[in-house]
């Protein structure tokens, strides 16, 4: 990350945090809500965006712009969970609802997804966003959903890791692929599967680690891979590698 990237999120997190509010001329109301709790930051470029509870954030560091997101500028919900780039420069947006939306900067121009925030599930929360060529990676309360950008349709949902009794249902949080596997990780731990695997909806496909398997805390918030190659997990209760 650059210096003048770090300066740029500063400032982000500054303004959301030391300006919650705002009054609108005479006659005119408008509401302003807080964004002190930042879920989520993606940049590209000059431009850093920010998921938070009370919407979404932009920041242009070569201009010094500041844009404010929220249900009057075109969002279905301001409780912002994650937020994404996409290489065109679309923004990918998802919430605690399970709603996604695609915002196109350029036009303004917004398309919203319920195919989640529809499900009788009690939660639904996407919890990560990540593109990779055409397919957007949906990481949510539900699961690990694949989403055609070109088609605009889901191309699977990945809901159950493993087998009983250490079968982990939903609740993921991130991913990587590290080793020839495609890894997740979950609220209940992490799992594995081959990237060759004709059918990870599959879920005596997957492998299943929790702290038996020597991770300090079955609670996994995100996965990363080292310079070395080396697949990280940060854990509730530590750094495992």
């Amino acid at each position: 990350m650059t210096r003048s990237l770090r300066y740029a999120i500063f400032l982000l997190l500054a303004f959301v945090t030391l300006a919650p509010c705002a009054r609108g001329g005479v006659g005119e109301w408008r509401t302003f809500t807080t964004k002190r709790e930042i879920r989520a930051v993606a940049h590209a470029g000059s431009m850093v965006w920010a998921a938070t509870s009370g919407g979404l954030f932009s920041y242009d560091a070569s201009t010094g712009v500041y844009g404010e997101y929220a249900t009057a500028e075109g969002l279905k919900t301001i409780d912002i969970t994650a937020v994404a780039i996409a290489p065109d420069g679309d923004i990918w947006i998802g919430a605690a609802s399970g709603v996604i939306q695609r915002l196109t900067p350029s036009t303004g121009a917004w398309r919203t997804i319920t195919d989640i925030a529809i499900l009788e599930s009690a939660q639904k929360r996407i919890n990560t966003l990540a593109l990779s060529g055409d397919t957007l990676f949906i990481l949510s309360e539900i699961g690990l959903s694949l989403y055609s950008v070109s088609r605009e349709e889901f191309g699977g949902t990945y809901a159950r890791f493993g087998i009983p009794p250490a079968q982990i249902s939903g609740g993921v949080t991130s991913m990587a692929y590290a080793g020839g596997r495609l890894w997740v990780g979950t609220h209940l731990g992490a799992a594995s599967t081959s990237v060759t695997n004709p059918n990870p909806s599959s879920p005596d496909s997957w492998q299943v680690y929790r702290t038996a398997e020597g991770l300090p805390s079955a609670a996994v918030n995100a996965l990363a891979i080292a310079p070395g190659g080396e697949l990280c997990a940060a854990t509730g209760g530590g750094l495992a590698v």
